[in-house]
């Protein structure tokens, strides 16, 4: 006969199988639909003004508005009229690696922004973030400890609007009270 143990063993697999599936469903990062106006003339401060005012609102933000926010940000303006446009400058100059071929509603991750500021900033880190060519990862490891991220920021985590003004806010302090090269706060003597 069988025994109660034996009939739950199914169950059991059956739970944590389950578990594991949702588990891997809950890492995927999210499309957004609706988002922001980026599309206007980088000289109408009226709806420039409105963009920033309004990001703090999302809880998300998508790799359209933050590349729009990076460009606006690092060069005064976005030239760029359309999302493929954004992408193709932000290559050019280095704020984005090259195959960078995420969708522009996908959210944007810390490790995207993180990997444009630190190529702005010419933030050099340490071994593994010079030798593995700034990858997203130890650019979001770098701004992390430098004060510029959230504190237990992953690469691969969405930000979201409040976050990505708090964190353009602290980079434009840093270069203010630093310049744009990053310096180590002591020198050794």
């Amino acid at each position: 006969m069988f025994s109660r143990r034996t009939n739950l063993l199914p169950v059991a697999f059956c739970a944590a199988g389950l578990l594991v599936l949702c588990g891997a469903a809950g890492c995927a990062r999210s499309m957004i639909t609706g988002g922001l106006d980026t599309a206007y003339n980088s000289q109408d401060i009226t709806r420039d003004v409105a963009f920033w005012h309004r990001l703090p609102e999302r809880s998300a933000i998508t790799n359209d508005e933050g590349l729009h926010g990076v460009l606006g940000f690092v060069y005064g303006e976005d030239p760029a009229k359309t999302y493929d446009e954004r992408v193709k400058l932000a290559v050019e100059k280095g704020l984005l690696p090259r195959g960078f071929d995420e969708p522009l509603n996908a959210t944007m991750t810390r490790g995207t922004l993180a990997y444009a500021l630190a190529r702005y900033l010419d933030v050099k880190g340490g071994v593994m973030m010079t030798l593995s060519g700034g990858s997203a990862r130890y650019a979001t490891r770098e701004l992390t400890y430098m004060g510029l991220l959230p504190e237990d920021s992953t690469a691969n985590q969405s930000i979201s609007g409040l976050d990505f003004v708090g964190v353009i806010s602290k980079v434009q302090d840093f270069v203010a009270v630093r310049g744009t090269g990053f310096e180590p706060l002591q020198k050794d003597h």
